[in-house]
C-alpha cells in the first residue's frame, strides 16, 4: 500500500492537490512568484496548472 500525497507549501500541509493549487494560485497573486514556481516544479506541476 502506497503512501497517501501530501503537499507542502508555507508551513501548510495540504492532503489533496485541488487545495495545494488553490494556494498557491493566490500566493502566486499576491506574493513570491518566484517562490511558488518553484514548489510548483518540485512537486511536477506546470505554472499552467494554477492558471498563471
Amino acid at each position: 500500500m502506497s503512501e497517501p500525497v501530501v503537499y507542502e507549501f508555507g508551513g501548510e500541509i495540504y492532503e489533496n492537490s485541488g487545495e495545494f493549487l488553490d494556494a498557491l494560485a493566490h500566493e502566486y497573486k499576491v506574493g513570491d512568484q518566484e517562490a511558488v514556481i518553484d514548489v510548483l516544479e518540485q512537486y511536477g506541476f506546470e505554472r499552467s496548472d494554477i492558471g498563471a
